[in-house]
């Protein structure tokens, strides 16, 4: 799909089409999960977040603590760069946004491991409600 896009954004550059008329089926899809993450993101804004597991010493505590605001960030500016690249069409800004897409991944896989990791070798309920 990102051949597709990209040979989407070079012919709406090129001319061929103004990509106002025909937004591609990946645009329509990442507006569900965006609202999704902007509401998400909004919860612990207003509501705060949980406060570390107990024991919890402090370097994995701060490690918690920008990595979530991280993800968010990526989380968010992802689909945001990804309408700026395509409705602004300028495309110095397509080489950014793969790289954002990309830390994206990485952080989100790293969150993944680090949940788990929780659950399954330490058990201190970090991923129970409540727990």
């Amino acid at each position: 799909m990102h051949e597709d896009m990209g040979h989407a954004l070079n012919n709406r550059l090129d001319g061929e089409g103004s990509g106002h008329d025909v937004i591609p089926i990946q645009m329509w899809l990442g507006l569900g999960p965006f609202v999704r993450i902007a509401t998400w993101v909004l919860v612990p804004v207003t509501l705060g977040v949980p406060a570390p597991a107990n024991g919890s010493c402090p370097v994995p505590a701060t490690a918690a603590y920008w990595g979530h605001r991280w993800l968010y960030a990526l989380m968010f500016a992802t689909p945001v760069w990804s309408g700026l690249v395509w409705f602004s069409g300028f495309k110095a800004v397509s080489e950014p946004h793969e790289i954002v897409g990309s830390t994206l991944f990485f952080f989100a896989l790293a969150y993944a491991v680090v949940a788990l990791w929780h659950h399954y070798v330490k058990q201190d309920g970090t991923l129970i409600p409540g727990g």
